[in-house]
């Protein structure tokens, strides 16, 4: 498999991951109730052995694939997508560390269970720059998915019809 497929599968597999967790978070606008009740449904699809393993893989070879990338360069010479892309990238795995260990460590280590309403105490009452945190990392990572997916599908013959959409 070449590099660019590897990297746009593993980003596929990071970009699926975002938006379940997403959409999992949106259910919160309609009760932490309703937000618990899909965070099990989640819970299910992520955290089996494949799933775990796919997820985890794809960011350990997605953030691989970025280093090589910048290693590979003989300038850092870019277009401004490219390098908002890059950087955007990169400033995840610190972002997510916290949450990664106050998530699922917790919960793999110690049996936390990582409810919602723990969650939100944890980030806004207790730490509240924790919770700044978050949103920055949810926009970020949404960002530069977005602009992954944009620009490999402005390859394809059939985007431009489409593109708006």
């Amino acid at each position: 498999m070449s590099i660019r497929r590897t990297r746009l599968v593993t980003g596929s597999i990071l970009f699926f991951y975002l938006t379940t967790h997403f959409l999992d978070h949106a259910l919160g606008l309609i009760s932490l109730d309703a937000m618990e009740a899909g965070r099990i449904w989640f819970l299910a699809l992520w955290r089996n052995p494949i799933a775990t393993t796919a997820f985890y893989g794809s960011l350990l070879i997605h953030f691989g694939l970025a280093l090589w990338a910048i290693y590979q360069r003989h300038h850092l010479r870019m277009p401004l997508w490219e390098t908002l892309q890059l950087l955007l990238g990169l400033c995840i795995p610190p972002l997510l560390a916290t949450h990664f260990a106050g998530t699922r460590l917790a919960y793999e280590w110690f049996g936390v269970e990582d409810l919602y309403a723990k969650t939100g105490l944890a980030l806004w009452h207790t730490t509240p720059v924790n919770g700044i945190r978050q949103v920055l990392l949810i926009a970020i990572a949404w960002t530069h998915g977005c602009i992954g997916v944009f620009f490999s599908l402005r390859l394809r013959r059939w985007f431009p019809r489409y593109a708006l959409v």
